[in-house]
């Protein structure tokens, strides 16, 4: 197999040194041999060196070293002293790109201040010549990062700083997913209930959303995507409605109702009746939300977008700070996001925009290929013609085989009738000049890789999905081996150990990825040929049996009467009850039902788990609390062997009963502590361990659902484990509709996972499974504009010109505007396809018609960004038939002959020169029924685990088996070979050890015998109480251990003695986070201009106060006071004891100036001499405040407790600045309490003194040793 990509000699692609390498010189090929890169190539140095005061698009290839070259060029720039690093912003999409980003580039210039080129203090100050001062490297390396964010959390860094100035809440809580689905869905429930009243809630027609018959969920997730997409095109969702509602009421006006037929048309019409009630839906959401203080990631992009509009001094600043902008993966930002940096940077500022139009695949969220071509026009020079572009098309990933395929792929972008699609017309000039049929700009490969080593492409075209990864499987070990091998001989040559190679399965969507996970379970017994996998994304995560066995146990803690599921807990791996013994189980539950029925029809029928419940309560009293009612009291009519439940399955149901008696303890202890209780008490970690040698990758896979629980928590604080069980099956039903979490290349496991999931990872071995027609491309998915019930109309998107166009919309289109523009036949023509009668010259083609090619062209990106994922190995593979199904018509036929290779694989197999095996494969396939469909499947049940599990396919299709060429009987192993006979040897060995004599004693060292005689010790000194001798009283406490000793003395005490960490609370978190909230209010007060700050990485839920909470502060006398200080640390010795603690704010008031001193005071005197600075404090009254969230307490010896912590407050800070402690009052300020908070202040003779302190201490120590 020959590669059409050839590798370029070294010399044609590296660029060298303009100067000779001149001792001293700081150009690109100079800094990358100094600091001990590689040098760079001639692309990647006009991109390095391009000037740096103008706007720039990089447009660069998959694994090209965009990420490289963009360090590189932060590195040159503040090498050569055109800008100091803290003045250059990176922006990317994930915290892991941020902060690889920020890393890379701070190492870079860490190497260039120790090499001597540029001293540390010029790279700090950007300027010629500036001193040198000695720093260690922690403070040189904060100094030399750049300010590198996300584009989710710039924006957030900018509503915190110039929200309040534009009146958007800068702290309103980012609410997560769940929680926004949740408020959504209370939405929905709502409508059309018991007692609602339209008047309070959306003014929708109920008539409509019924008509439409949507399930509840459906309804939510189309008004949240509605509000999402309303606020990615800058559109108001009441606004959408109108322009719905005049859309249909001016054609029924003009022309009448619809006509019945085509139906196409009549469905067209109830889908935009119900999108209109979706929009009023939205516009109500998002007045909830703002009401709740709610943020979506969406409303930050809009909230930057208005500051970015309204405040030319927010644009002054940011552009002052930031003098060069970076902006990463351009290609996939939304108009919004696009939008948000054009307002701030643009007009000839320093932007560099790097993207790659063929890696624009996220479409579904609003992106479009056209946003990189529109850069050049939103962002034009300071002359204002468009900036420059430069390319990156060496390809260091990839092998020379490998880039084939890629180019391949990507030669239709090219083509001419390409350009003249209708959504290419907007940006047709720009990628004509950029990447047209003269200018096409190819990958080539890394003129370093190894001549032997071109890398390896194949193919393969099977009959069933089945075939497709059972050859997937085998094929993935050959080549591990393959490149294994290779590596190890390399490791010898150079003496540096080997890396595993990271392989991984792509398909496009989870579901394509269960058939894998099957073959893979299929494997042998482990050993070192066998391959492991691990699936990822939440979507993926659910469909793993260890984490849907976690969530069975959650949805019966739950919702008791979900039988079904139940079944399937007492069916599984861990109780195998059969079919005999759950028969009876549900026998039983009918007789409780008859035994307990009142005759009403509306009485709940007792469950499985009330009948295994009465059972229980048969053999011993125990309780499960079942369902209200007389099943609950006294013992079973009937002894438990009378029920037709043999004993085994007893003794399994006694088990299984104990373990939910035990967790239902714990279902009220949060989310995240019941998953990990769950996963604990069934053992279920054990058993992954166990689980293919010890090497399954279950154990990751509960730890991921572990962190996903914890982000439900976060986000969701008041969530209930039923919220959190829909919203994990939403995550399941929408595959888009959750963010995925970020992932890395795990050299441990094959990774398993969505092509969209894949983007921007690499690995060294990539199979892609499911290339058939009409899957991929996408031939059968429906329209969402004309189809979908969220999206927004496409001709109010913002970027509708890169769009398929409904053409009695485009303004183009003068004749359908002039003529029929209000004509329900242009629909219909729209539709279906213009009559032979129509002005052919002017008709557009049918809209649906458009709709595959557009969506093939998404597809065939998603194809390229798959197969570049790949640097050694790629395997290209699908199937004539999917599944199980007969994959016929009605006919018999093979569905319209639809069914076949796709374009993509075709393509693939001609660059290799392997179209003749394709096309063989498929002549050979000449059923017209998948073979799966003719077999009914066998399989004894319950099943041993540890035997594996076998079934047997019994030909069951309509004549005989010969009739189709296939056996009458097939045995099949479902999992890996039998694990029984070895499992039982090492049972046997350990039985046979323990009842053998126990090998004589061992002479003892001299130095263990004494480390038992002292362990000995120890523990005789534990069982006489005599821990004094071991825990020593503590050098250190908190003001709040203070407080404890004083009103439970013995309580504090036990804790001090065993400290044991305290699980967080939400009402903890809350007052964490609404104390966070007061110090940023308090703090922007004394702050008429604000000070920027680094954007940093996302930080979801760190500001939280609930609107009613910060109303309350807003109305008290200390929200509009400036304070002294706010969360001041501090650190007292009390009786040889040091008590730290933290002072929320400190007022003090100037008589002689007659105002308040302010933060900016508070600076100015910590900058004067310690003796100059107390006395000027002394001028002043001084009142300390701690805020508190919840209620007062009501006992008094609460309340005389509570005085302790402000008794330290005051005299820490009394010692800290000399003031007497009659001139200083404290108060606890009640957030939540009346209308404005509650303040108690307490009047300093009333503080307990000093001497009360050390009194306290010195009875706890007393104690404390007894």
């Amino acid at each position: 197999m020959s590669s059409e990509t050839a590798t370029p000699a070294a010399g044609d692609v590296i660029a060298v040194c303009p100067n000779g390498e001149q001792p001293g010189c700081l150009c690109a090929v100079c800094l990358a041999t100094a600091l001990g890169g590689d040098v760079p190539t001639k692309e990647q140095a006009q991109v390095i060196e391009a000037d740096p005061h103008a706007p720039l698009l990089v447009v660069a290839g998959a694994g090209s070293g965009k990420t490289t070259t963009m360090a590189d060029r932060v590195v040159w720039l503040c090498a050569n002293l055109h800008v100091r690093p803290d003045q250059i912003l990176g922006v990317t999409f994930t915290n892991k790109a941020a902060s690889g980003l920020k890393r890379k580039v701070s190492e870079q210039l860490g190497k260039l201040a120790a090499s001597g080129l540029v001293p540390a203090q010029q790279l700090i100050t950007g300027e010629q010549g500036a001193g040198s001062h000695q720093r260690d490297d922690v403070a040189l390396r904060d100094l030399l990062a750049p300010a590198v964010s996300t584009y989710n959390s710039y924006a957030n860094s900018l509503l915190k700083q110039y929200g309040t100035l534009v009146g958007v809440e800068p702290h309103a809580d980012l609410g997560g997913e769940a929680r926004l689905w949740q408020l959504a869905r209370s939405i929905v429930d709502r409508l059309g209930g018991p007692g609602y009243d339209s008047s309070e809630g959306p003014a929708v027609d109920i008539n409509v959303l019924l008509e439409a018959d949507r399930a509840p969920s459906t309804v939510t997730a189309d008004l949240m995507k509605m509000s999402d997409q309303c606020a990615e095109h800058g559109q108001d969702p009441y606004a959408v409605a109108q322009w719905l509602d005049h859309l249909l009421t001016t054609r029924i006006h003009t022309h009448g109702e619809p006509p019945a037929s085509p139906a196409a048309l009549k469905t067209l019409v109830q889908n935009f009746r119900y999108r209109q009630q979706i929009g009023i839906l939205a516009a109500h959401f998002d007045e909830r939300r703002r009401q709740e203080g709610l943020l979506s990631y969406a409303d930050q992009l809009t909230g930057a977008v208005t500051v970015a509009e309204q405040l030319e001094r927010a644009r002054l600043e940011q552009r002052s700070q930031y003098r060069v902008v970076l902006l990463d993966e351009f290609q996939d930002t939304s108009f919004v996001q696009s939008k948000l940096f054009y307002c701030l940077f643009g007009d000839g500022h320093s932007v560099t925009a790097v993207g790659d139009p063929n890696q624009s695949i996220y479409g579904f969220r609003g992106a479009s290929a056209g946003q990189l071509f529109a850069f050049r026009d939103r962002f034009p020079t300071a002359a204002g013609v468009k900036p420059e572009v430069k390319y990156l098309t060496t390809a260091w990933r990839n092998g020379p085989e490998i880039l084939t395929v890629a180019n391949t792929l990507l030669s239709y972008f090219g083509q001419s009738e390409t350009l003249q699609k209708p959504w290419h017309t907007a940006t047709a000039d720009e990628v004509s000049k950029l990447s047209g049929p003269q200018a096409q700009k190819r990958l080539t490969p890394n003129p370093h890789r190894d001549a032997d080593d071109p890398g390896r492409v194949s193919v393969g075209w099977f009959e069933t999905s089945a075939e497709e990864a059972d050859a997937v499987v085998a094929n993935l070990k050959d080549a591990y081996a393959r490149v294994w091998q290779r590596r190890q001989r390399t490791a010898e040559a150079s003496g540096k150990p080997p890396k595993r190679p990271t392989v991984a399965v792509l398909a496009r969507t989870h579901r394509q990825l269960d058939v894998v996970a099957e073959a893979f379970d299929r494997q042998s017994v482990p050993g070192e040929d066998a391959l492991h996998y691990e699936r990822t994304g939440l979507s993926g995560l659910l469909s793993t049996p260890e984490v849907r066995e976690v969530l069975c146990y959650l949805t019966v803690l739950a919702d008791p009467t979900r039988s079904e599921v139940l079944i399937r807990i007492l069916a599984g791996d861990k109780y195998r009850i059969g079919p005999r013994d759950l028969y009876a189980l549900g026998q039983h539950a009918a007789r409780l039902s008859r035994r307990f029925s009142t005759g009403d029809e509306t009485e709940e029928q007792r469950t499985l788990l009330d009948a295994l419940a009465d059972l229980i309560r048969g053999r011993r009293a125990a309780g499960w609390p079942s369902q209200a009612g007389p099943a609950e009291q006294g013992p079973t009519e009937q002894g438990p062997t009378e029920q037709g439940i043999s004993e085994e399955a007893l003794q399994r149901m006694s088990e299984l009963w104990e373990n939910f008696s035990t967790l239902r303890q714990w279902s009220t202890q949060g989310i995240t502590a019941l998953v990990e209780r769950v996963i604990d008490q069934i053992g279920l970690t054990a058993e992954v361990q166990a689980k293919h040698g010890g090497q399954s990758t279950g154990s990751h896979q509960l730890s991921a659902f572990i962190e996903e629980s914890e982000t439900f928590e976060l986000t969701s604080p008041q969530g209930s484990l039923q919220d959190f069980l829909d919203w994990v099956e939403t995550a399941e039903d929408q595959e888009k509709g959750l963010e995925p979490a970020e992932v890395e290349s795990n050299p441990e496991a094959v990774q398993l996972m969505t092509m969209h999931a894949a983007k921007g990872l690499e690995w060294d071995i990539v199979a892609t499974i499911g290339w058939r027609a009409p899957d991929f491309p996408d031939e059968t998915a429906k329209d969402p504009w004309t189809s979908g019930g969220g999206w927004l109309p496409w001709p109010l998107r913002a970027d509708a010109e890169n769009l398929p166009r409904w053409g009695d919309f485009a303004s183009g289109d003068e004749w359908l505007q002039d003529n029929l523009t209000h004509s329900w036949q242009v629909w219909s023509w729209l539709l279906n396809g213009k009559p032979a009668k129509a002005q052919d010259d002017w008709m557009p083609d049918p809209y649906l018609t458009q709709l595959p090619e557009f969506r093939a062209e998404e597809d065939r990106r998603l194809a390229y960004v798959a197969a570049t994922r790949a640097a050694d190995e790629l395997i290209v593979s699908g199937s004539l038939f999917s599944g199980a199904g007969k994959g016929t018509d009605h006919s018999g036929k093979r569905r319209n002959q639809k069914m076949r290779p796709s374009q993509f694989l075709t393509e693939v197999a001609a660059a290799i020169g392997e179209s003749e095996a394709i096309d063989a494969a498929e002549e050979g396939f000449t059923r017209t029924q998948n073979p799966a469909s003719l077999y009914a499947t066998e399989a004894a049940w319950p099943y041993d685990p540890l035997q594996g599990r076998t079934a047997t396919r019994v030909f069951d299709g309509e004549g005989t088996a010969a009739d189709y060429e296939v056996p009458e009987r097939q045995t099949l192993r479902l999992s890996g070979a039998s694990r029984r006979e070895a499992v039982d040897a090492a049972a046997a060995w350990v039985i046979e050890a323990l009842e053998s004599e126990p090998p004589a004693a061992e002479p003892v060292l001299e130095e263990a015998a004494q480390w038992t005689e002292e362990a000995e010790l120890i523990l005789a000194q534990l069982a006489e109480g005599r821990e004094d001798d071991i825990i020593p009283f503590p050098e250190h406490l908190s003001a709040s251990n203070l407080v404890a000793l004083e009103e439970d003395r013995s309580a504090a005490l036990a804790r001090l003695r065993r400290p044991i960490p305290q699980e967080p609370r939400a009402a903890f978190r809350r007052g964490t986070q609404t104390h966070s909230w007061i110090e940023e209010r308090l703090g922007n007060i004394q702050q008429p201009a604000f000070e920027s700050e680094d954007p940093g990485e996302d930080s979801t839920g760190t500001v939280f106060a609930e609107a009613s909470t910060r109303a309350k502060f807003l109305r008290s006398p200390w929200a509009h006071r400036s304070a002294f200080a706010l969360e001041m640390n501090f650190a007292t010795p009390v009786g040889g004891t040091v008590i730290r603690g933290q002072i929320d704010a400190i007022y003090g008031y100037d008589p002689t100036q007659q105002r308040y001193l302010t933060l900016d005071d508070k600076d100015r005197y910590d900058r004067q001499p310690i003796a100059e600075r107390n006395q000027r404090m002394l001028q002043a009254d001084w009142h300390l405040v701690d805020w508190k969230t919840g209620s007062p307490p009501r006992e008094q010896k609460v309340w005389e407790a509570r005085k302790i912590q402000l008794a330290v407050y005051r005299l820490a800070f009394h010692r800290m600045y000399g003031i007497p402690l009659e001139k200083i009052t404290a108060s606890f300020h009640y957030v939540d309490q009346g209308e404005s908070g509650e303040t108690k202040t307490i009047p300093h003779q009333e503080l307990p003194t000093a001497q009360r302190l050390e009194q306290l201490l010195d009875q706890a120590q007393q104690q404390f040793s007894r």
